[in-house]
């Protein structure tokens, strides 16, 4: 069951991204260890397949995986070994989900991003701080506009629910 930052993430990936399917806590090939969500957005026409990669991390104090550098850069390798196998040819996104991340955190982010980066050519889209903020907005724009009632997601639900009320 998706934690409610994970909840986010899939919401974005399907009513902002368009992702058809978006599956949580998806096991990775390793012997432990999971990708917290994917996107799968099939394409149409000439556009390419995606999948979408998220790393969540709902840290209200910041973020904190004691070595972040090596957490998060491991996360991300399983997570995209796990894509390249099931999703061959697909487009691979890589992201970031995470509140609030400062200091040395932000350090090892800024570190993860450039390994990914150089090493695997793949971009690390970071929806932290003011952007995981954004994001948010997007969603509550999203759920304000949605006439129907939503029920694939209680994220969108809650923020359909909030949108509708009369304001302070």
């Amino acid at each position: 069951m998706p934690n409610v930052g994970e909840e986010i993430a899939g919401a974005y990936l399907g009513y902002c991204l368009g992702c058809e399917f978006v599956s949580y806590n998806v096991p990775t090939l390793d012997k432990q260890g999971e990708v917290d969500v994917i996107g799968l957005r099939t394409g149409s026409g000439t556009s390419k397949p995606q999948i979408f990669v998220c790393e969540v991390a709902t840290h209200i104090r910041g973020l904190d995986y004691g070595n972040n550098y090596q957490k998060l850069r491991d996360k991300f390798l399983r997570g995209l070994r796990l894509v390249r196998k099931a999703f061959p040819g697909h487009r691979v996104n890589l992201m970031l989900w995470c509140p609030k991340v400062r200091g040395k955190a932000k350090k090892a982010v800024d570190r993860v991003v450039r390994h990914f980066s150089k090493k695997h050519q793949r971009k690390l889209k970071l929806f932290i701080n003011e952007s995981y903020n954004q994001c948010i907005g997007k969603l509550r724009d999203k759920a304000k506009n949605h006439q129907n009632e939503v029920k694939n997601s209680d994220v969108m639900r809650l923020l359909q629910i909030l949108e509708s009320l009369p304001s302070r």
